[in-house]
């Protein structure tokens, strides 16, 4: 079986990622995956072709995750959808279960749908205040509205490819995943395998409150685009909830 983490970044995707990979799907390549359980130094549990795929697509060599903007339309390059369909290929040769994970998949993902067969879809998220501390969004008001525009992106395409998406999926809350078992083996009946739990308390850093330029950010993209941020944590929550696995 094949399947594809997706999430933005910073939600939890390496941690689900790292589970998969322990517990015998295989997530990358062994120069994918590193070798200090670091999460801080090396590579994220991230198969690299794939990211080097999903930057094409997006034209974000180079760019920081948090500009990293939603496209209003996908380019569908023939050499790019060729190149997907050589790795699925390639992996369904060698691998009996395996996937791959990356945040920009999030904004990709119809492109990766049509390349795929049957696989499985694990979309983690977390609320944004969760997100300042390991982003750093109240070092520049620059910096918070880029992070909460990003949050709000890459959260919206989640919940449209969860509503019409055929393809069986779990979705997973992050803090739950990290302070208590139920959404672990949530998670575990959703594989259908005993999973290798690689959580570690360390790495469920700060909940911090949202200071002050997050909170204009905030309200500044409020009065854009219309869009809060408790509404769509309340639509994946109800989702995550809805739909048992």
């Amino acid at each position: 079986m094949i399947y594809v983490v997706l999430g933005m970044h910073k939600s939890g995707t390496t941690l689900v990622s790292e589970i998969l990979h322990h517990s015998g799907i295989e997530m990358g390549e062994p120069e994918d995956i590193p070798l200090d359980r670091g999460y801080d130094r090396g590579n994220k549990y991230e198969r690299a072709a794939a990211v080097a795929i999903d930057k094409d697509i997006l034209g974000a060599h180079g760019v920081p995750s948090e500009r990293i903007r939603a496209p209003r339309q996908l380019p569908r390059s023939p050499e790019v959808i060729a190149r997907m369909a050589s790795l699925v290929a390639d992996l369904n040769q060698r691998c009996s279960d395996w996937g791959f994970k990356d945040p920009r998949a999030c904004l990709t993902y119809p492109l990766w749908e049509a390349a795929l067969p049957e696989h499985r879809i694990v979309a983690v998220y977390r609320p944004l205040h969760e997100l300042t501390e390991r982003k750093g969004g109240d070092q520049s008001p620059v910096q918070a509205y880029r992070l909460v525009r990003s949050w709000h992106e890459h959260n919206a395409a989640l919940l449209s490819i969860l509503k019409v998406t055929p393809m069986p999926w779990i979705a997973l809350h992050y803090g739950r995943l990290m302070e208590g078992d139920i959404e672990f083996r949530r998670l575990e009946r959703f594989v259908g395998r005993p999973l290798t739990d690689r959580r570690r308390p360390e790495m469920r850093r700060g909940t911090p409150k949202a200071g002050i330029w997050m909170r204009v950010a905030e309200a500044l993209y409020k009065r854009r685009t219309g869009r809060v941020a408790s509404t769509t944590l309340a639509e994946l929550d109800g989702l995550a909830e809805g739909v048992p696995a």
